[in-house]
């Protein structure tokens, strides 16, 4: 009888125990993980203070500040027709970029990184291709090339063909294609846009 009171004893022990060191380890998490997010918190607002410092000072407030990332331009460019060694002529369809000089042969101005987007649509005069020949486009730097794709034989397309390149100055750039149709000037279906990013 008292071995049983005993033992009775020590299991209501242990229970206590066992319930205090429970208590005591979710307190030490609940603390652990409160400290941890302020200490986020004080290195997130730190880090918040350092990126609303200025990158460049400026005294003329009315101009929107600058920041140390790389510069970017657009420019768009027209088909004004193939050329008969099968070049097609872009031209500029806004003031001039400083990018790209227009022509048969695109000049490239500045280093720096193109993000070249083209679409190119032939005249077919409501024929479909066969499928038989595939025309092909090609855009070359400096006679290699950079961007190759294929008119679509149901839609004379090439769709959207991009890819970004670095180019250096006094590069050229020429778009041509394989086939003896002409193309379709539209300016919603034949185009050349760039999206320029300096050198960082």
């Amino acid at each position: 009888m008292p071995q049983q009171h005993t033992h009775h004893s020590l299991i209501h022990v242990l229970l206590l125990w066992t319930t205090i060191l429970s208590i005591i380890q979710i307190v030490s998490i609940v603390v652990f993980f409160k400290v941890e997010r302020c200490s986020q918190c004080q290195n997130c607002s730190a880090v918040a203070r350092e990126h609303k410092m200025p990158f460049h000072e400026n005294n003329n407030t009315s101009s929107p500040p600058e920041f140390l990332l790389a510069k970017g331009k657009m420019a768009n460019f027209e088909s004004k027709g193939v050329h008969p060694n099968k070049t097609i002529e872009w031209k500029e369809d806004d003031s001039s970029s400083g990018l790209i000089s227009s022509g048969y042969v695109l000049n490239i101005l500045k280093d720096g990184y193109y993000f070249l987007s083209l679409r190119v649509t032939l005249e077919c005069n409501g024929k479909k291709s066969t499928g038989q020949e595939l025309d092909q486009i090609s855009v070359k730097n400096l006679d290699k090339d950079i961007l190759q794709g294929w008119f679509d034989a149901q839609t004379c397309s090439t769709g959207v063909l991009s890819k970004v390149e670095r180019l250096a100055a006094r590069s050229t750039l020429m778009v041509t294609i394989t086939s003896n149709k002409s193309t379709n000037d539209s300016g919603s279906l034949t185009h050349l846009s760039v999206i320029y990013m300096d050198n960082p």
